[in-house]
C-alpha cells in the first residue's frame, strides 16, 4: 500500500485522477536506485491503474510474494492531461515474513481450542471453537483438528 500528496500546482484546473505505475522485483539486495536503472536498461513492463481522485490514496498492490520489491511513481491528471510523472519515488520498508510462500514460519503460538459443552444428548457430540494465531507469512486456509476420545472405563460393559 503506498500514498501520495496532490501536486502544489495543478495547471491552473483540478485533478480528476491519477495513474499509477509499478514495477515488481524480487531481489531484495538491490536499492530503488538500482531497480529503477535495472528497470529502464531491461525495458521493464511497469503495470499501470488509473485512480479516481475522489477515492485516493491509498493505491494497494495486490499479488505480491514475501520479499518482492514494489517501485511506484505516479502522475496527476487533469483537464489539460497529464503530469510529469514523479520523480522521485520513496522506498518504503515493508516487513518481510523470511519464508517461502509455501512453506509459513514457525507459529509463535499453537490455536487455542475452547471446549463447549454438549450440542445435544448424543454421548460423543462437541463443539470446538478456536482463536486463529497470527499470520506467519502467508494466509491461513484451513485448519486440521485432530482429537482422540478419551473413555470411562466404567461405561464399557
Amino acid at each position: 500500500e503506498f500514498s501520495w500528496q496532490p501536486p502544489a500546482y495543478c495547471g491552473g484546473d483540478a485533478i480528476t485522477g491519477y495513474e499509477v505505475a509499478w514495477v515488481v522485483f524480487s531481489n531484495a539486495e538491490d536499492t530503488v536506485s538500482e531497480v529503477l536503472a535495472q528497470a529502464a536498461a531491461e525495458g521493464t513492463q511497469w503495470q499501470t491503474a488509473e485512480v479516481d481522485a475522489v477515492v485516493c490514496p491509498p493505491f494497494v498492490v495486490h499479488g505480491l510474494a514475501p520479499g518482492d520489491i514494489v517501485i511506484p511513481v505516479v502522475r496527476a491528471r487533469n483537464s489539460l492531461g497529464y503530469s510529469s510523472w514523479c520523480c522521485r519515488p520513496v522506498e518504503a520498508d515493508v516487513p518481510d515474513f523470511r519464508s517461502l510462500p509455501d512453506v509459513p514460519q514457525d507459529m509463535q503460538e499453537a490455536p487455542t481450542l475452547t471446549m463447549a459443552p454438549k450440542v445435544d444428548e448424543r454421548q460423543f457430540s462437541l463443539t470446538a471453537a478456536w482463536q486463529c494465531p497470527l499470520a506467519c507469512g502467508k494466509p491461513l486456509t484451513s485448519f486440521t483438528l485432530l482429537f482422540e476420545p478419551v473413555l470411562d472405563d466404567s461405561e464399557d460393559g
